[in-house]
Parts: structure tokens; sequence; C-alpha cells
């Protein structure tokens, strides 16, 4: 059959189907239910689907940084997160550190281990005038 809505009796003709049974009007609803289901509308890109992003802003970005950085990276956004309400009238927040270990020493060898704890901290602009 082709992808045309047919009336119920030429439905009930073609599948040999008492007119007026229960269980024909409940076949014939549920192939004109199917018919309405259009392939655009299954799939593909739609307004509002896929995964949520973790953080409150509506844009986000893909970026490739070192693993190395990652949880730092996300003690960033994190931090960045739980500061947002902060203008003037409250006082800097830093965030809890972070612990990491670099290889590299500053003329870029690399030479040993070097342990670093990072923190941020969120302060108003406006707080300093």
């Amino acid at each position: 059959m082709n992808d045309q809505i047919v009336t119920y009796e030429i439905y009930c003709a073609n599948y040999d189907l008492e007119i007026d049974s229960e269980g024909s009007k409940l076949d014939y609803q549920k192939y004109c239910n199917n018919l309405q289901l259009k392939k655009s509308e299954r799939g593909g890109a739609r307004p509002n689907s896929g995964r949520k992003s973790r953080t409150s802003t509506s844009e986000t970005k893909a970026i490739r940084i070192p693993s190395n950085y990652e949880e730092t990276v996300r003690a960033l956004i994190q931090h960045l997160e739980g500061t947002r309400h902060i203008n003037k009238y409250y006082p800097p927040e830093t965030s809890n550190p972070v612990f990491l270990r670099s290889l590299h020493t500053r003329d870029g060898e690399r030479k040993g281990d070097n342990p670093q704890m990072i923190t941020f901290t969120t302060e108003s602009v406006s707080a300093k005038d």
C-alpha cells in the first residue's frame, strides 16, 4: 500500500476486516497515526534535542586541553558557576585548591617534578571603587 491515507471502508476491504468491529477501528486508527508521522519528524536535528549542558550557560564551545589540566579546568568552571552572584555587596570568594604536578621547569626542560597549587578568586570589579 502507498503512503496515502485511505478511507476506513477501503482499509477494511484491503485487509479483509469486518466494518464497525472494535478491532478494525483500532487497526485503522493505528494505520492513520503511523502515516501521519512523516520521516522528517523522526530522527535528525530537532529543536531542544540532544544532551543538555552541565553548566547553566546557554552556549558552549568545544576546545582541546591537555589531559593533565582537565581537573583544573573543571574546578575553574565549577568555581565560576558557584560565584555568579558576586557583585559589590559580596566579599571575594576563593576556590578550594587544585593540586597538579608540572614536569616542566622555567626553561622548558623536563627535569623533575614541580608540584603546584592553584586557586581561583572571584571578586567584583566595582568593589574596589
